[in-house]
């Protein structure tokens, strides 16, 4: 073993590999910028709270430049900055809103992983400015009391294959725009800089962000093949989630919002003014739940005015928040390449307002759309639907009690079209089951929903074998399993058992409830 020191805190240097690297210990109140700027391929800093200076805190840092990668190993090269495990988060802290962001990452990162952290206070929690990199990972990060913006990419170079996974980003805006993530600039547009591309932002949970924006997750325009998926967004002063567009032609580059829960928007829940798609989305209790394209009052300079490209399957959207709110608005008419089918727009009362067009929309492709609420330039493709009540489990708006799950037997079960149904649903569920598809987020999987019940909390997966619907597939499962099986052709009593929807509980799908079995969450 081998000890350095920094800032008078020790630190220990184990299991020094050729390949693998070192790992280093620090102690509150060491200087993580010099323990950071140490490391070199394949390091992990170790981040403890308990020990050092008794604080469990740090101070505001930047890393000026980072490379993990050796050509020969990529994979086993990352720098890796994780906090201890089996004590408190250690904090990343700066008392003024206005005066520091608390972490810095600045010219070139590459192979980077920050995992476990706090950041309280400060301005921005990250910034990456005029920074340039690859395969950063920012992963069980817990970020709040924020003066500004959780992540911010606002002045950022070209950054591609990030990571930005089960983060908690709430309380934003002290003294700034307020963003829980701000990813790319405006202000760079056509010069290559100011781009995310390749990224993966999942299983976050964003809320209660004010300040001048307050938007949940914004992508900004330029940006590019991003996935936006499992997150759940709400009590934001803005959009939950708003993507400008790519400015790349055709659908191949879009960025994709897939399977979010957003509520309590300020604005618009869910915005795309071109290149996007959105599939198995929950959204509810927002002015607006979805908006597409421009209209005359908007300004256009932060992208090029053109709507395109979105393609819009089987969301569904639930009661805005007042009578003259549209639900959804469409301003798409004369605009190419729009698709929007297999949603539910649904408001509470038959008269409040549902969906809107700005006019006729030649070439529009909509199909197995249904609403409930009033309309204006409806064009064909949508038909009145069921009464909430009737439609899905508990048509609330209440967190913890709203569930849009859909009933069975009603005119929406198997009515959505298997042309532009996505694969799964918004609990992973694949579709289709029963041989048809439903319109909506939500593939009907036996009476009950098998899986998340939207709460002010991470979203969780479902898995197959989840027979108590409690997050995880473990022994009492089993149980409930085994008491289920008959055997090949010997029917099924509960369609969620039937792994393969072949019509029976067998050792066929007893395998795949075995391949997920992992004992307690």
């Amino acid at each position: 073993m081998r000890w350095f020191v920094w800032c008078g805190i020790c630190v220990a240097v184990l299991s020094w590999t050729a390949v693998e690297g070192a790992t280093y210990h620090a102690y509150p109140g060491a200087s993580l910028q010099s323990a950071i700027g140490a490391l070199g391929y394949g390091d992990t800093l170790i981040v403890h709270s308990v020990g050092g200076n008794g604080t469990g805190r740090y101070g505001h840092f930047k890393v000026y430049g980072k490379i993990g990668d050796d050509p020969g190993t990529p994979e086993k090269e990352w720098v890796t900055v994780k906090a201890a495990d089996g004590e408190p988060r250690p904090v990343i802290y700066e008392p003024a809103y206005n005066q520091y962001n608390l972490v810095e990452l600045r010219n070139t990162i590459r192979y980077f992983k920050f995992q476990g952290l706090e950041f309280d206070s400060g301005s921005d929690s990250i910034k990456l400015p005029g920074t340039n990199g690859d395969h950063i990972v920012f992963e069980d990060l817990y970020m709040h009391n924020i003066g500004n913006t959780g992540i911010n990419l606002s002045s950022c170079g070209d950054i591609g294959f990030m990571e930005i996974r089960g983060c908690e980003i709430h309380d934003t805006g002290y003294a700034g725009n307020g963003e829980g993530m701000y990813l790319g600039t405006h202000d760079y547009q056509g010069t290559g800089a100011g781009i995310l591309h390749d990224s993966i932002i999942e299983w976050n949970h964003v809320y209660d962000c004010a300040g001048s924006d307050g938007d949940g997750i914004e992508m900004k325009y330029e940006c590019y093949r991003n996935i936006i998926r499992d997150n759940v967004v709400h009590d934001t002063g803005y959009p939950g989630i708003l993507c400008y567009g790519t400015a790349r032609p055709g659908a191949a580059d879009n960025n994709i919002v897939l399977r979010n829960a957003v509520w309590n928007s300020g604005d618009w829940a869910i915005t795309a003014f071109q290149t996007t798609t959105i599939m198995n989305n929950v959204v509810f209790n927002s002015p607006r739940g979805i908006h597409v394209g421009d209209r005359a009052s908007q300004s256009v300079g932060d992208h090029d005015g053109s709507c395109r490209d979105v393609y819009i399957y089987n969301n569904t959207v639930y009661s805005s928040t007042g009578l003259t709110s549209w639900l959804v608005r469409f301003y798409v008419s004369g605009k190419p390449n729009i698709e929007i089918c297999n949603n539910l727009f649904y408001q509470p009362n038959a008269s409040w307002y549902s969906v809107y067009f700005d006019g006729a929309s030649p070439g529009l492709i909509a199909t197995n759309n249904y609403y409930y609420g009033d309309t204006q330039n409806l064009p064909s493709g949508f038909t009145f639907g069921p009464a909430p009540a009737s439609a899905f489990v508990s048509a609330s708006t209440t967190p913890g009690v709203i569930d849009l799950y859909l009933q069975s037997g009603t005119a929406l079960d198997g009515a959505a079209s298997a042309a532009y149904a996505p694969d799964d649903d918004f609990n992973g569920v694949a579709r289709p089951r029963g041989g048809a598809d439903e319109p909506g987020a939500y593939e009907i999987l036996g009476a009950d929903n098998p899986g998340w019940p939207i709460d002010e909390q991470f979203k969780w997966s479902w898995r197959f074998g989840d027979c108590d619907h409690d997050g995880d597939v473990d022994l009492d499962d089993y149980v409930l399993f085994e008491a289920e099986m008959t055997g090949p052709g010997g029917g099924v009593s509960d369609v969620e058992f039937d792994a393969d929807d072949d019509g029976d509980c067998d050792m066929a799908d007893y395998a795949v409830m075995a391949a997920n079995l992992a004992g307690g969450s």
